[in-house]
């Protein structure tokens, strides 16, 4: 039979038989498979994620200042706790209250203290907070009850303001809870603090869904003024580095001098690291020409330093010797003008389409470089305050010279950049084409009566 091939077609018959089989059995176990999952309650991950998007905006807004706030404190806490477990003499509130008062800083709060006030903030820690508001705030949105409904501009609008309220709020209210705890509270904290609130949230939020309120040219100024003031911090940056190296020595006298090491010695650069964003404000001040001042009776300029008493922190080493500053130094006055250049040549480029005539590059170059420059006054502002004592007060750049200086040397490098590259660009009318109107035709008299 084998012969024949019996044996051939029984072997076939017998794998598709074989065949039925495990596919009925396959069949079976998936039958019993989502039984078991109705019965458990299992979900599938698509079904977890379609659940996290079902977040009302009263839990979401909240929930991310709270993370934000939690976060931050504990952060704090931790390297407070380190720089007091040496100190036994401390009790144990001491570094709670400690982590506080650093956290209301951090928020721009100025903090009472017997001989006067610090206000002083640490701006690098100040930048650390957004980072982190950003990042909660891109966690949030995306899994709040109605992000993917977001047609029109005027949806966007109001669940962005409901998110962004929600989120200030809850950061004022804890933030109440800190500065009650502290012994810091009034209204002037409070508001501050919801202000940052508002500040920490909106734009993060804005971003994520994607909502654009302002129009094409105020985004091309924007970004013509970062240029710019990006420009500057390199050369602050360099000037910087440079008095660091001219300074090495008298770092090194008064580290020597304070005789900390160990611990004390992380915490000390730790300190100082906190404000490295507010001593390169200073220097782009310094390289504008208004200089800065620490304290009563120091002033730091290009053209003349005076130093008074100051505390022993071996980053002031940095500042120059009293009296003149030698010649070379002038040459950093440059640094302002090459910052507008880059501005105005930003700016132009951005809108070359409605550049038409040089004049009205020169005039829009012209308040581009101004705009850079009274953000650079902002800036300032931002990074000075006071150390405390009375020798210590008006710490940070010279706000009047610099809102003299910044916008003038700005503006005229923006002024001339922007003018050169619409010319580079094949722009040859000077003036704007002025349209003589013609006069209208009046309609001819009959010659008839």
């Amino acid at each position: 039979m084998a012969k024949f091939g019996f044996g051939k077609r029984g072997d076939d018959s017998g794998m598709k038989i074989s065949s039925k089989s495990s596919l009925k059995a396959r069949k079976a176990k998936e039958q019993f498979r989502a039984k078991t999952s109705q019965v458990v309650g299992l979900a599938r991950v698509s079904d977890f994620r379609g659940s996290a998007k079902n977040i009302p905006w009263y839990i979401s807004g909240p929930g991310a200042a709270a993370s934000v706030v939690l976060v931050s404190l504990m952060a704090i806490l931790i390297f407070s706790v380190i720089a007091w477990l040496p100190y036994s003499e401390y009790t144990e509130s001491v570094p709670f209250a400690v982590s506080g008062h650093i956290w209301l800083l951090v928020s721009g709060v100025p903090i009472g203290l017997e001989a006067g006030q610090m206000s002083l903030f640490p701006l690098l820690l100040t930048i650390l907070l957004f980072v982190l508001s950003h990042v909660a705030c891109q966690l949030v949105f995306p899994r709040t009850l109605g992000s993917n409904e977001l047609s029109d501009d005027d949806k966007k609008m109001r669940f962005v303001a409901k998110l962004t309220g929600g989120f200030a709020l809850t950061y004022a209210a804890i933030g109440l809870l800190v500065l009650a705890l502290s012994g810091q509270a009034s209204w002037g904290a409070l508001l501050r603090l919801a202000i940052v609130g508002v500040l920490l949230s909106f734009f993060s939020l804005k971003h994520a869904a994607n909502w654009s309120i302002v129009p094409r040219v105020i985004r091309d100024l924007g970004w013509a003024v970062l240029s710019g003031i990006f420009t500057l911090l390199f050369f602050s940056c360099l000037a910087l580095i440079a008095a660091l190296i001219g300074g090495r020595e008298k770092i090194a006298t008064i580290a020597a001098s304070l005789g900390v090491g160990g611990l004390d010695s992380v915490l000390l650069a730790l300190t100082q690291l906190a404000r490295l964003p507010n001593a390169l404000i200073w220097m782009m001040s310094w390289v504008s020409g208004a200089g800065f001042s620490f304290g009563a009776d120091s002033v730091i300029t290009p053209a003349a330093t005076e130093v008074g008493l100051l505390p022993a922190l071996p980053l002031l080493g940095a500042f120059p010797d009293p009296g003149g500053t030698p010649a070379g130094f002038s040459a950093w006055l440059v640094a302002p003008v090459l910052a507008g250049a880059v501005c105005g040549y930003v700016f132009i480029r951005r809108q070359m389409k409605q550049v038409d005539c040089l004049f009205s590059a020169a005039v829009w170059g012209a308040v581009a470089g101004i705009f850079a420059g009274m953000a650079l006054v902002v800036l300032g502002y931002l990074s000075s305050g006071d150390l405390g004592g009375v020798r210590l007060v008006d710490v940070g750049p010279r706000l009047p010279e610099l809102a003299t200086f910044a916008p003038a040397l700005l503006g005229l490098g923006s002024l001339c950049a922007s003018t050169l590259t619409a010319s580079l660009l094949g722009v040859r009318r000077i003036l704007p084409k002025v349209q003589v109107a013609k006069p209208t035709e009046l309609p001819e008299e009959s010659s008839d009566g």
